[in-house]
């Protein structure tokens, strides 16, 4: 993580934060501003804007972009796409062809889409650690509900995994961030969970866009898996 210092007044004491990328949790940064500075113009400063939409969230999912520094010293705040207020609180169609352009191998479960809320899909992510033999995790996931619950995400290509690292069958781990079943979802099939730890603060403060926060979840396995 690196450490960025600005110039300020040396009658003001500075205010250290930590600024993460809320779609890639690698691209993390702790800085030093003035108090009077604005969170939004820090991000700026950092160069870790990914546009002029943006917003930055609290660890619990409050914008604070135009809070000044003062207020935030010492946390650790997510910079990610500018919330959007209303919106579709569902995956929909429209939803899977935006992140398609992410995620190419994106496929919808055809069953298990109910008046054009996608609750499961499939997509294939790249297995940069010589796990695999085929060397990708071909994966389900789960959003029945990815407003208010994170989604669940399973490896359909078990028998091809060498390392099954993260890998754990499905509603056995009794954490409170396991939304996973025994089962997967619409089969009776085994289900292999991938353990998702407790990112579930970091997805709720992505963003209130349900793309963007399937997008920063889709992100978060990937790192799991190739950790």
């Amino acid at each position: 993580m690196r450490t960025q210092k600005k110039t300020e007044s040396t009658s003001q004491k500075a205010i250290q934060i930590t600024l993460s990328n809320a779609l890639d949790q690698s691209d993390k940064r702790l800085i030093e501003i003035g108090p009077s500075q604005t969170v939004r113009q820090a991000v700026v400063d950092a160069k870790m804007a990914p546009s002029s939409q943006f917003d930055v969230f609290s660890s619990v999912g409050e914008v604070v972009t135009n809070r000044l520094a003062s207020q935030v010293d010492g946390e650790t705040l997510y910079v990610g796409p500018a919330r959007i207020a209303g919106g579709s609180k569902h995956l929909t169609l429209d939803g899977i062809r935006v992140l398609s352009i992410d995620f190419p191998t994106i496929l919808p479960v055809h069953e298990m889409i109910l008046n054009n809320s996608v609750q499961m899909f499939s997509v294939r992510v790249p297995d940069k650690s010589n796990r695999t033999k085929n060397g990708f995790y071909q994966l389900a996931i789960h959003c029945p509900d990815p407003a208010n619950q994170m989604p669940s995400a399973y490896v359909l290509n078990r028998d091809d995994v060498l390392k099954s690292r993260y890998i754990t069958q499905g509603g056995t781990t009794g954490a409170n961030y396991d939304y996973s079943t025994k089962k997967l979802p619409g089969t009776n099939r085994d289900a292999w969970w991938v353990c998702n730890g407790n990112f579930e603060p970091t997805y709720t403060a992505i963003s209130k866009n349900i793309v963007a926060q399937i997008s920063g979840f889709l992100n978060h396995i990937i790192s799991v898996l190739n950790s």
